[in-house]
């Protein structure tokens, strides 16, 4: 049986015509997406952390998947971990062209877009960043004018480093954001205990640890 299908490049169309015709038609969609799946389910996920409480939010055409990590998380335990939750989350991706995987080590910082790592899928191309390599680290020390290295926090820095944050950011607030970081350093040193002096240096290192919003660049692929 021949069918006259000329023109008919709605798939509904297509279907009623062979419907009508008594013929079962069997359809192979090409998915753009298909190439970047194949990708992520290739990736080794075994150092991969878990990740509870995942927040998917989609704003058309664009999809973001939020969730939690150590904040002790190695480079190579976030990239596994990033995969991890591509893989297992591929469902909430709404539109799988663009799309991106924030994970914070921290639900406070998750509020203030502080990440541990990102996984940034746009127009065929992804890109992973995470926390710093020991290379990328002795790299940043070497370049930096810092008096002591910038190391791993250990728990103690971590909750340092978030309790400045945190008053900074109320600081903030309370200005209604017309205040500099630099004026509002002396009310954060009241409120934690510390000098303006440290205050700015935890801050600093911070920054140059998880680098908000998008943190070490790792890989940049070509997937499509």
């Amino acid at each position: 049986m021949t069918l006259d299908l000329k023109g008919k490049q709605n798939i509904k169309e297509i279907l009623a015509i062979c419907a009508a015709a008594g013929v079962v038609l069997a359809v192979l969609f090409f998915n753009k997406a298909a190439p970047i799946k194949e990708f992520i389910n290739k990736q080794d996920i075994s150092a991969a952390v878990p990740v509870p409480d995942i927040l998917a939010t989609s704003q058309d055409p664009y999809t973001r998947i939020e969730g939690l990590v150590p904040f002790d998380i190695t480079p190579e335990q976030a990239r596994a971990t990033l995969f991890s939750v591509m893989k297992n989350n591929w469902g909430k991706i709404h539109n799988k062209k663009d799309f991106q995987v924030c994970l914070s080590p921290g639900l406070s910082f998750q509020v203030l877009g502080v990440y541990a790592a990102v996984a940034k899928y746009e127009k065929g191309n992804l890109e992973i960043t995470t926390v710093p390599t020991d290379k990328q680290l002795l790299e940043y020390n070497k370049a930096s004018t810092a008096a002591s290295a910038l190391q791993r926090p250990d728990k103690k820095t971590f909750e340092r480093w978030v309790a400045v944050k945190e008053r900074l950011e109320a600081a903030k607030e309370k200005s209604n954001y017309q205040a500099s970081d630099k004026e509002l350093l002396p009310h954060v040193a009241a409120a934690t205990g510390l000098s303006a002096n440290e205050v700015k240096n935890n801050l600093s290192r911070l920054s140059a640890y998880y680098r908000p919003p998008f943190g070490y660049q790792q890989e940049f692929i070509s997937v499509e």
